[in-house]
């Protein structure tokens, strides 16, 4: 065996990953996996429908759930009661919140309205510090109050 190789698996025997860093990388794929879900992409069998209730109740569990997560960790932040290791993770779940609620503003109308029962939840987000986060939910929370006026019509 090389000596490059041998270093390399001693590297990585003795640098294993940290629970951290496997929650913020699941948290990452379900992020994706919602998205692709919420968009009516069947992920098994292809077909794209989101008809069925207990698929729809699952992605709004997990949407309020990440959100509900990422509101608590920014709270802990905000008073001071964060470590660097908890400010790198609010970082990366920050990305993660803000690209969940950009994937959701771009659906078509709708995929959008089975998101509307989420207000309240999304709702809490317009008083995060993050600027990043209170725009994507601005934009998202505009998008379903116009759909939602659009049905009244």
């Amino acid at each position: 065996m090389s000596l490059m190789l041998t270093n390399h698996i001693q590297f990585v025997c003795h640098h294993s990953p940290q629970y951290a860093e496997n929650s913020l990388y699941a948290r990452k794929w379900l992020v994706r996996l919602l998205l692709k879900l919420i968009s009516g992409q069947d992920i098994i069998f292809g077909s794209n429908s989101i008809s069925d209730k207990k698929p729809k109740r699952l992605i709004k569990d997990e949407v309020k759930s990440l959100v509900n997560s990422y509101l608590k960790k920014e709270a802990l932040s905000s008073n001071g009661e964060s470590s660097p290791g908890k400010v790198l993770e609010l970082e990366h779940m920050t990305k993660m919140v803000v690209s969940l609620l950009e994937g959701i503003a771009k659906l078509d109308s709708a995929h959008l309205s089975f998101i509307s029962s989420l207000t309240p939840t999304l709702s809490a987000c317009i008083q995060t510090d993050d600027r990043s986060v209170r725009r994507a939910v601005h934009m998202l929370l505009q998008r379903i109050f116009q759909l939602s006026e659009e049905h009244d019509d």
